[in-house]
């Protein structure tokens, strides 16, 4: 997965899985395969797998523009 440090973001901010997929419209699975693709900045805090909006907003405008 493409895991990042969470220094730099509000961790109250942070959606998990479910939350993730639902504000995309996607599956779970999905989500976390574009997570370990790299495709989708996912950070990791303790056992769970955390996304920022910001970047699930970031790929949804790129899907937009293809």
């Amino acid at each position: 997965m493409s895991l990042a440090t969470p220094q730099a973001v509000d961790a109250s901010r942070l959606m998990n899985k479910t939350d993730a997929a639902a504000y995309l419209g996607l599956s779970e699975a999905f989500v976390l395969r574009l997570a370990r693709q790299g495709r989708v900045r996912s950070y990791r805090i303790g056992r769970f797998v955390k996304f920022d909006p910001r970047d699930l907003d970031a790929y949804a405008a790129s899907c937009a523009r293809h």
